[in-house]
């Protein structure tokens, strides 16, 4: 399944809102005036909020905004968490593989049992707690296989 641009762009923009509201800082005006104009429009009947947001799926057998948003964002991570650890990750064998593997093995084990629930990464993580965090997320709290990561590099 796969979201358009616009639509992984427009959940973006609301959680750059969100961050903006919840630390008490100006919202920039280049998210600012869509997220209104949306508002207006779901306001004045013109579109569902999902529409008005650009936030549905763009159709059918196509991924919504935030799943879109979610994977975008596990596939950055993932990438950032492979240079992190700036070791080879081209096949199942390599060791960029297994070291992103067991980073995220061991995270799901210590970690994610008490942190899954939040909306957003909590501020005490960073570095590769922060990646991981990001990464589980984004693939539903469980930790794919070395194959399946090894694929995704290869990509």
């Amino acid at each position: 399944m796969t979201a358009s641009p616009s639509s992984i762009e427009s959940a973006a923009r609301l959680r750059r809102i969100a961050t903006c509201a919840r630390e008490g800082r100006p919202i920039d005006p280049a998210d600012g005036h869509p997220f209104a104009d949306g508002v207006d429009s779901f306001f004045a009947g013109m579109a569902s909020l999902d529409q008005a947001l650009g936030l549905n799926a763009a159709g059918r057998g196509k991924s919504d905004a935030k799943r879109a948003l979610l994977t975008a964002e596990r596939d950055e991570a993932l990438r950032q968490l492979a240079a992190h650890f700036g070791t080879e990750t081209s096949g199942a064998n390599a060791e960029g593989v297994h070291d992103v593997h067991d980073c995220l093995t061991e995270f799901e084990r210590w970690r994610w049992p008490d942190l899954r629930g939040a909306a957003v990464c909590p501020p005490d993580l960073s570095g590769a707690d922060a990646l991981a965090w990001t990464i589980l997320r984004g693939m539903g709290g469980k930790v794919w296989k070395r194959r399946s990561l090894a694929d995704f590099y290869r990509e």
